[in-house]
């Protein structure tokens, strides 16, 4: 499911730009795996997807400024999303636990 959601997020950023709106799931299978492999190579994927998603975008025919700003698109919705979440669960956890230490009491 994981992964079919990132699938998802590289499918739907190809909207958020005028120049890659014609893109399909064929390409955002590419963009997943060169995306995959952008984030190993450097902690948080920080420099690393976008450059990668930048060379692969301008294989598909995009400009390397396009390009570029596409895979900081993407690189920043995603670690958005994750910054999001883990604070939302930072937040949520010790309420759950609450609740469950004391239910346990009893």
């Amino acid at each position: 499911m994981l992964w079919a959601l990132y699938l998802g997020g590289g499918y739907i950023g190809f909207f958020a730009l005028q120049e890659t709106e014609h893109y399909g799931i064929r390409e955002a299978f590419t963009v997943l795996s060169a995306g995959s492999v952008g984030m190993t190579i450097t902690p948080g994927g920080i420099g690393g997807y976008a450059y990668l998603l930048e060379q692969v975008m301008q294989v598909y025919g995009l400009s390397e400024g396009v390009a570029l700003a596409f895979g900081w698109l993407l690189w920043l919705s995603n670690t958005g999303v994750i910054i999001i979440g883990g604070l939302f669960s930072f937040v949520a956890l010790p309420l759950f636990n609450k609740k469950k230490l004391q239910q346990s009491a009893l």
